[in-house]
């Protein structure tokens, strides 16, 4: 039978209390005997009990963290494989373009460089064109303040 963790609304106490699944149980709060509790949601774990399923399974995790530092060697670094299809299917295709893939991924660096240092350059040539637009507009203001100013001391 599975622990189930409650909480009273009264005094904040945490609790387990041990029931069968299909059971309701009307809980009662062991610090203040109050009804008014709830069941909390909780996290479930399992434990791999055999050595040959653990081994199974360490190696499976192994075996992809390895395929994924082969990627990443290759300049392939994130890889979410799409709606079914696994990075096992995913990693023998790269195997088989080897090359291709790493010339279409350095070519797309290549363009998105060229692009970011176009963005740059337009970026410092509009900052230049604004800064004696806006030193003029400074420069007017100041005239009129002071002008006014003059004006008031007279």
């Amino acid at each position: 039978m599975p622990f189930y963790d409650y909480s009273c609304r009264k005094c904040d106490f945490v609790f387990e209390l041990m029931h069968g699944f299909n059971e309701k149980p009307k809980p009662v709060c062991p610090k203040c005997g109050s009804k008014d509790t709830f069941k909390n949601i909780s996290a479930c774990s399992f434990t791999i009990h055999s050595t040959k399923a653990k081994r199974f399974v360490l190696d499976a995790v192994r075996r992809e963290s390895d395929k994924r530092t082969e990627l990443r060697s290759m300049g392939i670094e994130n890889i979410t494989p799409r709606n079914g299809v696994s990075l096992d299917q995913v990693y023998s295709e790269i195997k088989k373009s080897g090359g291709a893939v790493q010339e279409q991924m350095h070519a797309q660096r290549e363009i998105d460089e060229a692009k970011r240092k176009i963005k740059d350059r337009e970026w410092k040539i509009k900052a230049l064109k604004r800064t004696p637009e806006r030193a003029k507009i400074r420069r007017d203001m100041k005239a009129k303040e002071d002008a006014q100013k003059r004006a008031i001391r007279l």
